[in-house]
């Protein structure tokens, strides 16, 4: 039996091509593999992420601004406060300066009075006990008073002889003993007389006297301390 030959129309031939053999040792492309289908919950997450820190951005901001204003004023408030402050201190200065100086001025004066009244109480309390060791010294060492009628003796002038010394009884055969000599030489006599205290002496000339007696000393020495403190008789 003889078959016929299926016909094959011309439109169908373009959807065909021939085959032909690769080339061996052509690489070969690798499959790409699919693209990942993203997680939900990791783009939720994202999502929240990125909205928290937009807010936290806006209220540092804010906040910032809020500060900034708060400087601002709190700077212009202290400054007026500061000025008035100053104003106020100056005047309260003034017055407790004021307040101290008369303060300062009473207590002053106060102290004067009191380190006069405590220097005059002193100052006699030391006369006084300077006349106790002068009439001990006197009593221990009469000779003391020997080099004040030396003293005289050297300033004694030719017009002053001749002259009397008057001295106490006591004195009369110590300053015999010791100036008998230098006495008769300038024409001085020595004379006893028991109203001259222990210690002193006087000279008396036809032109004056001289008052070495203890009791005048006395107040010659109180007269420049300003005091009248008398020289009382043992």
């Amino acid at each position: 039996m003889h078959l016929s030959k299926p016909i094959i129309r011309r439109e169908a031939l373009t959807a065909y091509r021939r085959w032909e053999p690769s080339a061996f040792g052509a690489a070969v492309p690798e499959a790409q593999p699919a693209a990942a289908v993203p997680d939900p919950e990791a783009v939720l997450a994202a999502a929240e992420a990125r909205a928290r820190a937009r807010e936290e951005a806006r209220q540092a901001a804010e906040d910032a601004a809020r500060l900034a204003g708060h400087e601002a004023g709190y700077a212009a408030g202290y400054a007026e406060g500061v000025a008035a402050g100053h104003a106020a201190g100056a005047e309260q200065v003034a017055a407790a300066s004021a307040a101290l100086q008369a303060l300062a001025v009473g207590w002053r004066d106060a102290f004067q009075a009191v380190d006069t009244a405590m220097a005059d109480s002193v100052l006699d309390l030391a006369l006084q006990f300077s006349q106790m060791l002068v009439r001990q010294a006197l009593a221990v060492q009469p000779e003391r008073l020997l080099p004040v009628v030396e003293e005289l003796l050297r300033e004694a002038s030719e017009a002053q002889r001749p002259a009397t010394l008057r001295l106490h009884p006591d004195d009369v055969a110590l300053v015999r003993e010791h100036l008998g000599g230098d006495c008769e030489l300038a024409g001085w006599t020595l004379f006893a007389d028991a109203n001259v205290t222990r210690g002193g002496c006087l000279v008396q000339t036809r032109h004056g006297a001289i008052d070495a007696r203890l009791e005048t000393r006395w107040q010659e020495l109180t007269r420049a301390l300003e005091r009248t403190t008398p020289w009382m008789a043992a």
